[in-house]
This record gives C-alpha cells, structure tokens and sequence, in this order.
C-alpha cells in the first residue's frame, strides 16, 4: 500500500517539475545520476538505478522502467542514456538496456531487456530495432538522416 501511494505521488511530483531545471535537481536528490544540461520530462520509480548523461534528453510520457517481475520476483537493472543520447515521447527502456551516446529511441518504441544501441544510431519500432539510413517515420519527415530532435542545446543545471 506504500509504494503504491509513494508511485502516485512521485507521478505528481513528476508532472509538476518535468522539463524543467527543478526535476533534474529532483531526480539527483531521489539518487539518479543526471548529467549537465540533460532534460528529463518523463518518470522514473527506482531513481538510483537510472543514468541519464550529459545534454540527454528524456521525453514527454516515458518510462525508463528499471524493474521486471518474472515469475513474482522482482528483477532490478539499471537504465542508462549516454551523453546526447534521447528518448522520444511515449518511448520505454527496459531493464539493463542503453541508449548509446547520440542515439535516438523514436516514438512509441520499445527497446528491449539488456539491449545497447550503437553510438549514433535511431531506433524504432516494439521491439525496437535499428532504423536502416534513408527510411523515416511520419514523426521526422523534416529531418536528415540519422538525425534525432533532443533539447540538448538548452543551457539546465
């Protein structure tokens, strides 16, 4: 019962301050390790297990999920999104997973359990896979290839 209203406050919490320099000031105090410049409005449960590097970008509605239960226990594994790394609106990260430095995880995907993306590379579909060059969602028409939208110019604590 406690961790279930501990989740819905931390939501709250969650949506009060996301984007903004005061949710990364949050997620560090909660045990995250947030890099300069990054830009988390998405929500995490087990902060201690999340890396987000430095000038990446955590979109709006994600879920960088640390946790699985199989068979009812509980397996934890940490979450991490290298530097300029980002993950689009409504995109998971299961447990153990990486997002590699630069690397976009595309809208409504899903990359799964233990997966690592290569260092530049955009991600897509459920389960999520690598984007071959030249092919483009509805999402990013005006953009060049291997080009991924992030907020990491914009100067946050």
């Amino acid at each position: 019962m406690g961790m279930i209203l501990l989740e819905g406050s931390m939501e709250h919490m969650s949506l009060l301050l996301g984007g903004s320099v005061f949710n990364n000031i949050f997620y560090r105090l909660m045990g995250a390790s947030v890099g300069k410049n990054a830009y988390i409005e998405g929500r995490a449960l087990e902060y201690d297990l999340l890396s987000v590097g430095e000038g990446a970008t955590v979109g709006r509605e994600t879920y960088p999920q640390c946790h699985t239960v199989e068979r009812l226990v509980i397996r934890n594994a940490p979450v991490t999104l290298e530097s300029s790394a980002t993950m689009r609106s409504r995109s998971v990260i299961m447990p153990g997973a990486t997002l590699s430095k630069g690397s976009c995880l595309q809208e409504f995907s899903l990359l799964l359990k233990g997966e690592v993306t290569g260092t530049n590379e955009v991600w897509w579909g459920n389960p999520a896979s690598r984007r071959p060059p030249g092919v483009y969602s509805s999402f990013d028409l005006n953009l060049k290839d291997e080009q991924c939208v992030s907020f990491s110019s914009l100067e946050l604590i």
